[in-house]
């Protein structure tokens, strides 16, 4: 088996150390920090890979470079965090790679979120354009519909004095019908009155006028007959015909009639009744 380990990994070789059998059966490789030259290839390999899809074209130099500095200053920095605080940062290849890594992620990350922007500035720049088409023929349509406003603003106003001279006539015929709707609701209320005490005073004769036809029902019309043969009424008929005219008509006693000899009917009821 062998491992590449780099000068700066003697932690890990204290502790492999536990394990004579796997060092006995190992070979290790040393390695130093990758030199400058080694850097930028290594960059280069990355940027310029089919599947980075990076597109860095003229600063592809310049994020190479980029690469390197940022790499050799954390050695730097790490180196002196060892002298002055006496403790170890590790800056191992896999540190650049990651660099790399995490550089084509994030402009990935960017760029899409990037076009994204551009995508809806553009969407938003052709509604603003077409918004202004609209407003310029909303425009030439207002100018040319002014002079037709302007006469329907006329008619307008006409109308509405119109509409408040006949309101003012609504309102004064409004009062003088409140009023009649008064009195007829008071007429009403009378003839609702008087309604109801005929219907209390007819609903009292009801039974009587029931008796009186079922009276007259009951009359033979042979009797009219019989009684219309009499020539010469009893004394007792002309009393009750006497009786009748009475109370039937207006003058207390009847006109005699010419050639009214009856000794029966000296006054002419008899033959008034008839």
């Amino acid at each position: 088996m062998v491992i590449c380990m780099s000068p700066l990994d003697h932690r890990f070789m204290t502790r492999l150390r536990m394990f004579p059998s796997l060092v006995n059966c190992s070979t290790l490789d040393w390695f130093s920090n990758w030199p400058s030259e080694a850097l930028i290839n290594v960059a280069k390999g990355s940027v310029t890979a089919e599947d980075a899809d990076m597109r860095l074209e003229q600063d592809e130099d310049s994020c190479v470079e980029m690469f390197k500095i940022i790499h050799q200053s954390v050695e730097e920095k790490s180196e002196e965090f060892k002298q002055s605080m006496r403790r170890i940062n590790y800056v191992t290849p896999t540190s650049y790679l990651e660099l790399l890594s995490m550089y084509k992620k994030l402009l990935k990350s960017q760029r899409t979120k990037v076009e994204k922007g551009i995508n809806r500035l553009g969407r938003g720049l052709e509604v603003l354009k077409t918004a202004a088409i609209e407003v310029d023929k909303l425009s030439t349509q207002l100018e040319a519909s002014a002079p037709e406003l302007a006469k329907t603003q006329i008619t307008v106003e006409e109308t509405k004095k119109v509409i408040a001279e006949k309101t003012t006539k609504a309102e004064a015929v409004k009062s003088v019908v409140v009023v009649e709707e008064e009195e007829a609701s008071k007429q009403a209320a009378e003839v609702k009155g008087i309604k109801d005490n005929a219907d209390k005073e007819l609903s009292s004769a009801l039974p009587e006028l029931e008796i009186a036809v079922k009276k007259v029902e009951g009359i033979d019309p042979g009797a009219f007959y019989s009684l219309k043969a009499i020539q010469k009424p009893a004394a007792p008929v002309v009393a009750v015909f006497k009786i009748c005219c009475m109370f039937l008509l207006p003058n207390d006693k009847p006109p005699k009639q010419k050639g009214d000899k009856a000794e029966s009917d000296p006054e002419g009821y008899w033959a008034l009744s008839l």
